[in-house]
């Protein structure tokens, strides 16, 4: 600190000075302007947001006033407080004389005010007032807070308004403006102020002050200009206003006793048509907040079902303030209803299904539109809301058919079979409402299904389109499964005389009642049609037959193994064996490739074998086919010919295993007459070596050569004879020593057969003609 300042102020002075001078600066200015609108009935800035900031500033002065305090108190700048209070509370005559002749200074600066010390009377006082007004500004503010509604905390927090503005104006002026004494401004800045000054207006403060001796205060220029510049503004507001509008409202305020200057704002609509809601001590008390009992005098309805318990106020606790706050003007809905939020499982009419989508005014509608009361509405029946949209008695009782989910399907609770004389079978179940029941015009506009009235019987709702030939009762044939088709109880075989049998079930209808062109098959003609097959099918046979078509087709179908058999038992040509599994065509020729089978030959065809097949034996046979040959097969095990029984030769055991061609060899087919019966009739080969045709290629004769029958060496009865058996048959014509005899006719034979062998080789390779004349006679042999 330099010798040309003096400290005046301690950092908890300052700390405690602006700690409460910016917090209180800001209530200023919300508080005036809420009173202002209040008082003047507009709405310039928001009261809501203006009524947020000027709580929270409050809040905030609280704290911060309460945070320097504890802090001062705890580094002991607490004395330096209390040294202010007391010098605040200490006062003697001469501040009183300064008090007397401080507004004749303010007119005539020669008169003279006596000497002060730290604090002249002026700042004592308000020091003073800002030590009560600000307790007293935070008292009211909070019971406003906690105690809603309390006219007496909204009376004098208003009422310290006044005197705040006249210190507020005058502080201000002093500390911003006034040139004398703004030159105290830096000791509330920086703790310190110019010793100047202090001589000149505190000199018992520094010592120098000894009688009457202090500097003009107020300089009298810069305080008219500044109650010019209010006055000013003052008149610029008027004229924006309106001073016809600021006279009738100044009137109005003065009429209702000042009471907008606590009125947060205009009632709800209801409240400001009642002539009761006028006084604000109606519903309000002094001192507490607005109780439930206020509210119930005029509700009575309310009161009752909550009394009751009954509804959704009767589920509810605490005070009606809670949840119905008003002064926020007639267009504001003090219900406080969250129409999307709001439980309506908490009133006697619980929402379900649709009724949970419907807009609430869908219900809760009044002939006045202002009206906000919601309760006393009846819900005993669905038609206490709806119509009734079926305009008959009997359909009152909606929830026997409809659910809450919803009005129609899948929800309809109604079932045909259940609710209605007339059950829904087959193809009725199926079918939409509207095609019964035609929709009609209702009283309201609207259209619902006629419900009563309607005929049961068939040509009630569907055409006759047999008409006139098939009569009227219709489930004689039909079902309600289906009109047609299987689902048909018409039985062609019971109900008519023409029975449906085999392949003629399986016909189409249209085959044989054939409808109109275009037209279904309802048009067609049923009754008057001939039976006959000739009436209906073409004659494919080409009339080759007398007899009627059943004789040989059945119904089953026409051809195949459904054809009667014409070649069965007792038939003039029975089918057997081979013939069973002939093709048809094989017989009975076509006319032509692309002939059917129909068309084919059947009259007049042959019955006898050689009629149809051509003879193998080319006549050898005399007699006919059937003494050897069987249906079942022409040769084989299903040959009847017997060789002993049917040839006159018979077969022995040499010959029981040879093949028939081994015999009966032909030039182009078999030879069956004549044969030779005898051996060398067969075997001539043998024979002929045996007589010596061969013997020319040979050195040495034949024994046996026309000397011994062959039946007497090669018995009929044994096949395959061995060497030993031949030499026994030797045996039993010579004696034993012919036994060796046979054998060595046996070597020489197997010798001739080798000269012979290498004779051929010989002559081949010397490419002799002779050797093809010596292969023909050994073939010949």
């Amino acid at each position: 600190m330099s010798e040309n300042t003096v400290r005046r102020f301690s950092w908890a002075e300052i700390a405690y000075h602006w700690s409460q001078a910016i917090p209180y600066l800001v209530l200023f200015c919300t508080g005036g302007a809420l009173l202002l609108q209040r008082l003047l009935g507009v709405e310039v800035v928001p009261p809501a947001a203006l009524s947020v900031v000027h709580r929270v500033t409050g809040l905030i002065l609280i704290v911060v006033l309460t945070q320097t305090l504890v802090v001062s108190l705890f580094t002991g700048e607490i004395r330096e407080l209390a040294r202010t209070v007391r010098e605040s509370l200490s006062w003697g005559m001469a501040d009183a004389i300064w008090l007397a002749k401080m507004p004749f200074h303010v007119a005539w600066p020669a008169i003279s005010l006596p000497p002060m010390g730290r604090m002249n009377p002026g700042q004592k006082l308000h020091v003073l007032f800002v030590a009560t007004l600000v307790p007293g500004f935070i008292v009211t503010g909070v019971w406003m807070m906690l105690a809603r509604g309390a006219l007496a905390a909204w009376a004098i927090h208003a009422a310290l308004f006044a005197p705040a503005c006249g210190f507020m104006l005058v502080h201000l002026f002093l500390s911003l403006v006034n040139p004398p004494t703004r030159q105290a401004l830096p000791g509330m800045l920086g703790g310190s102020v110019a010793v100047e000054y202090a001589r000149a207006h505190h000199p018992l403060w520094v010592g120098e002050g000894k009688g009457e001796e202090h500097s003009a205060i107020v300089s009298l220029r810069p305080l008219l200009a500044t109650a010019a510049a209010l006055a000013v503004v003052a008149s610029i507001g008027v004229v924006v206003y309106g001073p016809r509008r600021l006279k009738e409202r100044t009137a109005l305020v003065l009429k209702r006793n000042g009471v907008d200057a606590i009125l947060p704002g205009g009632l709800c609509v209801s409240h400001a048509k009642d002539p009761k809601a006028q006084a604000c001590r109606a519903c309000h008390r002094l001192f507490g907040p607005l109780p439930s009992s206020a509210c119930l005098e005029c509700h009575k309805p309310i009161q009752q079902v909550m009394a009751a318990k009954l509804g959704y106020h009767g589920t509810l606790a605490g005070e009606c303030r809670d949840c119905h706050t008003d002064h926020a003007g007639e267009s504001f809905d003090i219900r406080g209803l969250d129409a999307k939020g709001f439980n309506h499982n908490r009133t006697r009419y619980p929402l379900d299904g649709k009724h949970k989508q419907v807009d609430c005014e869908k219900c809760h509608s009044a002939p006045d539109a202002k009206q906000t009361r919601h309760i006393g509405l009846r819900f005993d029946a669905c038609t206490d809301c709806h119509p009734n949209v079926h305009e008959d008695a009997r359909a009152a009782n909606c929830a026997r058919c409809h659910t809450l989910r919803q009005w129609k399907q899948p929800d309809l609770l109604f079932a045909h079979n259940r609710d209605s004389d007339f059950h829904l079978q087959g193809k009725h179940a199926e079918i939409a409402c509207e095609k019964c029941h035609p929709p009609v015009a209702t009283a309201q506009g609207g259209k619902a299904l006629r419900l009563y009235g309607l005929g049961r019987q068939c040509a009630q709702c569907h055409p006759d389109p047999h008409k006139p030939t098939l009569g009227a009762e219709c489930g004689r044939c039909h079902t309600e499964r289906s009109w047609r088709g299987r689902e048909l109880l018409f039985d062609h075989t019971r109900d008519c005389r023409f029975p449906l049998l085999g392949a003629h079930a399986k016909v189409d209808c249209g085959k044989c009642h054939v409808p109109q062109e275009g037209k279904p098959l309802a048009t067609a003609k049923f009754r008057e049609i001939d039976v006959k097959c000739a009436d209906c099918h073409p004659d494919p046979h080409g009339k080759q037959f007398a007899k009627t078509c059943e004789a040989c087709h059945s119904e089953v179908s026409w051809k195949g193994r459904w054809v009667v058999d014409a070649h069965g038992q007792g038939a003039e040509f029975p089918l057997l064996g081979k013939h069973r599994t002939a093709e048809c065509v094989k017989c009975h020729r076509l006319p032509n490739g692309g002939a059917k089978l129909a068309e084919a030959l059947f009259a007049n065809t042959p019955k006898t074998c050689e009629g149809c097949h051509p003879d193998p034996h080319r006549g050898q046979m005399r007699s006919k086919c059937a003494v050897c040959h069987t249906d079942e097969g022409w040769k084989g095990r299903h040959l009847l010919f017997a060789h002993d029984q049917h040839s006159e030769f018979a077969i022995d055991g040499i010959h029981a295993d040879l093949a028939c061609l081994s015999c009966h060899k032909g030039e182009q087919s078999p030879l069956y007459r004549p044969l030779p019966r005898t051996c060398e009739g067969c075997h001539s080969d043998v024979e002929r070596w045996l007589r010596g045709v061969a013997s020319s290629v040979t050195d040495k004769p034949d024994p046996h050569a026309g000397r011994v029958a062959c039946i007497k060496c090669h018995l009929p009865s044994v096949r395959h004879q061995t060497s030993a058996q031949h030499a026994d048959t030797c045996r039993a014509c010579h004696n034993e020593q012919y036994i060796g005899l046979f054998y060595e006719w046996q070597k020489t034979f197997r010798e001739r057969e080798v000269q012979v062998e290498k004779k051929l080789k010989a002559l081949r390779e010397a490419n002799d003609p002779g050797a093809g004349e010596l292969e023909k006679k050994i073939g010949e042999a």
